[in-house]
């Protein structure tokens, strides 16, 4: 049974002739007898009765027009439903993170869309795995991710013409050395200090230490320090990870959701005569927000980022 049977018996059963039913649905005579007979097989039901040249409608016949009628009625109910919440739908997909800033914004960003755009409905996806870089977003991998930038870095991701973000948080970012490494019982640290050292940080990061010219701006501290990283499959395993004479990377967001100030093998510092901190900025596609619902989101994410939630 479909659409198009229900509508064709609902014709024939006002006009009870199968040649004017036909020319008001544009089909063939044939075609239309072939249709409804082929809706009695299905109901094994006899809905037409054809005595003495004249079709009329059985009891059950009658009786399936209010029937065909309802069904009729609720699929164009249904299609008008989704017809509506097809332009009012916003579905994003965002890359996860460690961090939770992004998601805090999106759930604020969603409660005040349901406020002043009720119609609207805000579905978000979280995607796990490498999608949180720059390129991705570009290729239409996801909507939105979070990147952070050094603060001085010469690079800004606002820069490319794919996206479009503004800054959601700022955090000092630490550094780690195990009780293994001289550092450790060293009062004051400066840059200078760290003169031959090994950065290790997480893999997701690299790149942007790279990117941020970080090696650079130690030695115009005083340090020539290498920049490494290894295959960590996760936070968890980074901080878990025998740092030995090595120096690791701590943001501060991350100090207790992983025990790191709790640690007695470890000693957290930052450096007397060299500031590192990070802008974490939400970046959006920009064909995303180039359309309606998309800068709906954006304005409402970027006024929940805002000191004052303006």
């Amino acid at each position: 049974m479909d659409l198009r049977q229900l509508r064709e018996y609902l014709v024939f059963a006002e006009e009870l002739n199968y040649s004017l039913a036909a020319k008001r649905l544009f089909v063939s005579r044939p075609a239309l007898a072939a249709h409804l007979a082929e809706l009695e097989d299905e109901l094994n039901c006899q809905l037409i009765d054809k005595h003495g040249g004249h079709a009329t409608l059985t009891g059950a016949g009658k009786q399936f027009v209010d029937t065909a009628r309802r069904l009729v009625a609720d699929w164009e109910a249904v299609v008008e439903t989704y017809r509506h919440l097809s332009d009012n739908l916003i579905t994003v997909k965002v890359a996860a993170s460690n961090l939770p800033w992004i998601e805090a914004h999106l759930f604020t960003a969603r409660r005040a869309l349901q406020k002043s755009h009720p119609e609207k409905q805000l579905s978000i996806i979280i995607e796990n795995g490498p999608l949180s870089t720059i390129d991705a977003l570009a290729d239409d991998e996801n909507r939105i991710i979070i990147a952070g930038y050094k603060q001085e870095s010469p690079a800004s991701p606002l820069q490319s013409t794919a996206v479009d973000g503004f800054i959601v948080s700022s955090e000092k970012i630490l550094l780690l050395v195990t009780d293994r490494n001289p550092l450790f019982v060293r009062e004051t640290i400066c840059a200078a200090d760290l003169a031959g050292a090994t950065l290790m940080v997480p893999p997701d990061i690299y790149a942007g230490y790279q990117r941020d010219s970080m090696a650079e701006r130690f030695a115009a501290q005083g340090a020539a320090v290498s920049i490494a990283t290894q295959g960590f499959a996760d936070h968890f395993e980074y901080f878990s990870h025998d740092f030995g004479q090595t120096v690791g990377i701590v943001p501060t967001t991350l100090l207790p959701r992983f025990g790191i100030d709790q640690r007695p093998d470890l000693r957290v510092f930052s450096l007397a005569d060299m500031d590192i901190a990070s802008d974490f900025y939400a970046l959006f596609n920009r064909s995303f927000t180039a359309t309606e619902n998309g800068r709906l989101l954006f304005d409402e994410m970027r006024r929940a980022a805002s000191p004052a939630g303006m």
